[in-house]
């Protein structure tokens, strides 16, 4: 039996759905609009599976981004995925966005480390570091980049891969270290293997419990208009 498993990334401005079977990706779809996951996410996914002709019937699961990330995007991504894997009784895989993120640097030629790493605004990123086969050295953490100043229990720079929205930044701000920056998009279709390998090993994440990695509190600005 075929295992057809939808993945959802919602964690940053870029909105993508993807379509794999069996662990190999099929088709993405993928939309770069800040503020409009709501109004897409639902349309994207209809596309997709239209255009591969597969019905939700036949979906076996659906994967989707926990975090950290957006806020607000990490929700709307995680009450879509609910929503589906509820009314279709399929299960839910929740994905570490940063463990995704790193996908494509797996087993890179150079035999490097991979920090994968997210716009936190400011100096700071949300990050993760992983050894060149993506073994996790250090979880999903927040830091807070100092200019020419590199980080105390980081790997070397001249053995290390930085990718993600974050790469840019880190790499500006350590100035002349001889780190590999990568800028790169969040994508659904970096979801796949880790989807079905959890997929394999039943893997399941309850719907009611499963809930966003935010990592620090919303930035929430309070309304300076008047009620009265």
């Amino acid at each position: 039996m075929n295992a057809y498993i939808l993945h959802i990334e919602t964690a940053t401005s870029t909105c993508s759905v993807a379509l794999s079977k069996d662990g190999t990706l099929m088709s993405t779809e993928v939309a770069i609009e800040s503020n409009m996951h709501t109004k897409r996410i639902n349309i994207m996914i209809e596309q997709l599976l239209a255009s591969n002709a597969v019905d939700m019937k036949d979906l076996s699961a659906i994967s989707v981004s926990i975090g950290p990330g957006s806020y607000t995007g990490l929700r709307v991504g995680l009450s879509a995925a609910k929503g589906l894997a509820f009314a279709l009784d399929i299960p839910l895989i929740g994905i570490s966005t940063l463990e995704a993120l790193a996908q494509p640097n797996k087993a890179n030629p150079e035999g490097k480390s991979v920090i994968s790493a997210i716009d936190a605004r400011r100096n700071e990123v949300y990050m993760a570091i992983f050894d060149p086969s993506l073994n996790l050295l250090k979880g999903d953490h927040c830091l807070i980049i100092e200019e020419n100043v590199y980080p105390d229990n980081w790997p070397p720079a001249e053995k290390l891969i930085v990718c993600g929205n974050g790469a840019n930044k880190i790499g500006e701000l350590l100035g002349d270290f001889p780190l590999d920056s990568i800028d790169s998009e969040c994508d659904a279709a970096h979801q796949a293997s880790l989807a079905y390998s959890k997929f394999q090993e039943q893997k399941f994440d309850d719907i009611i419990y499963l809930k966003p990695n935010y990592l620090k509190p919303p930035n929430i600005t309070q309304s300076k208009k008047k009620l009265f």
